[in-house]
């Protein structure tokens, strides 16, 4: 690469701060992907139990009872089975185990329970507005 400074010229090798952080960025894409798909050349890493994620559907109700998104009397159960049919299904080597949480007193218990549980992951839903579920997880 050349750099110009001014009016001369010089050669220069180094990174801008933004190649530094882009390859910083692939590295660790390439590093995170190969360890879940199993083709990392590094280790030969093999779970001797499956990764569980835990799913916690943030909302007031499986069936809405108040005026919120996206309306009063709609019923969040079909889509919450159908996305934990989904990850099963596309992600055999995942167990996914599923809570709901009204608020954050609701996800404060999940996290104390899942101290003795052995749990590697979370992923919220936030199915509702303003439940401050997912402040509480992270």
């Amino acid at each position: 690469m050349i750099v110009r400074s001014g009016s001369s010229e010089k050669n220069s090798t180094a990174f801008t701060r933004r190649q530094f952080i882009s390859a910083c960025g692939a590295c660790t894409a390439c590093f995170t992907t190969s360890a879940f798909t199993g083709l990392n050349s590094l280790t030969s890493y093999t779970p001797k139990e499956k990764t569980r994620i835990r799913i916690v559907y943030s909302l007031h109700a499986e069936k809405q009872a108040q005026p919120d998104w996206p309306n009063t009397g709609f019923d969040f159960l079909p889509f919450m089975d159908r996305i934990n049919q989904t990850l099963s299904a596309q992600l055999s080597d995942f167990e996914f185990v599923s809570s709901v949480a009204k608020g954050p007193e609701e996800a404060a218990k999940i996290l104390a329970l899942d101290k003795e549980a052995r749990i590697d992951g979370y992923l919220v839903y936030q199915m509702n507005c303003w439940n401050q579920v997912v402040q509480t997880l992270a």
